[in-house]
């Protein structure tokens, strides 16, 4: 049984609403509750708040701000000062967004409106906020990966490219310890893939070969992407790799693996995805009851 909500993004739905319907994974039936809502952005930027509450996803175009959308709510709205954001992440309590703007790493506090530059940050390559207080982000195109306070700072460098195959380090996620993360490496075939660091030093090891950037979706389970299709597998968090057999469970999505994920998840268990231009675009959200 996979017991999360599943969000489904994009852009032109004309309007909400909400299909039960019942599917099977691994011999167990699940119902689901999806909702179809809209959001602002036309990108495939977008990620949810760790409480599964609200969506933030980019402006209707170049150099709008972010947008801000509850997902009990028909209405979305922008947050000034975010223009151009983009390579969004959330804090840990879902009481700030993280985001990349004219070449800064900037944080913006959702209940003053207050925005903080952190860093240096010339492309959008992603980040992720534990609750330590540390942001892991990639500032460059190409190279590793670097650590700030998330109030701002000098960045450290976290991560090394071990081989000349390995060219960039990029969209970094944090497990649930808060030292451990997922993160994406572009390259050659033999290097290119997802692997698993640790702040606790410059070493990792691959976790998987997908179309992208994968996604970890508490308590267990990574989902990713082959073919255009989204898989669910669980994953070993104390041996650190992949375990069982995957189970589809939404098609018609394929991963950008240079420049932008198009799957995000909540520590609450709800899952977003962008369909691909051919789809039907909406946001639909499903919870999934047990034994219904």
């Amino acid at each position: 049984m996979l017991p999360w909500s599943i969000v489904a993004v994009a852009v032109l739905a004309a309007f909400a609403t909400v299909v039960a319907y019942r599917w099977h994974a691994s011999a167990e039936q699940t119902g689901e509750l999806r909702l179809q809502i809209v959001t602002a952005g036309s990108s495939d930027d977008l990620t949810l708040s760790p409480d599964g509450r609200q969506l933030v996803s980019s402006g209707a175009n170049n150099g709008d701000p972010l947008s801000l959308r509850p997902l009990d709510s028909e209405v979305a709205k922008p947050l000034p000062g975010t223009e151009s954001g983009g390579a969004t992440f959330w804090s840990p309590d879902s009481k700030s967004v993280g985001f990349v703007a004219h070449e800064k790493l900037k944080r913006i506090d959702l209940a003053t409106g207050a925005v903080q530059t952190l860093a240096d940050a010339p492309v959008e390559r992603g980040a992720s906020w534990n609750r330590e207080g540390t942001i892991l982000f990639a500032p460059g195109g190409n190279g590793p990966l670097y650590r700030i306070p998330a109030t701002g700072g000098q960045p450290v460098q976290v991560t090394r490219l071990r081989t000349p195959q390995e060219a960039s380090q990029r969209y970094p996620q944090f497990l649930p310890d808060g030292h451990h993360f997922l993160f994406w490496i572009v390259g050659s075939p033999d290097a290119e893939g997802e692997s698993v660091g640790s702040l606790d030093n410059q070493e990792h090891q691959r976790v998987c070969v997908a179309d992208g950037p994968v996604t970890f979706v508490p308590p267990d389970h990574l989902f990713l992407v082959r073919e255009s299709v989204v898989y669910a597998q669980r994953f070993d968090l104390d041996q650190m790799k992949l375990t069982g057999e995957p189970v589809a469970v939404a098609s018609g999505v394929s991963e950008d693996r240079i420049y932008r994920r198009r799957v995000a998840a909540s520590d609450t268990g709800i899952f977003a995805f962008r369909p691909d231009v051919s789809v039907k675009r909406q946001v639909i959200a499903q919870e999934n009851r047990p034994g219904q």
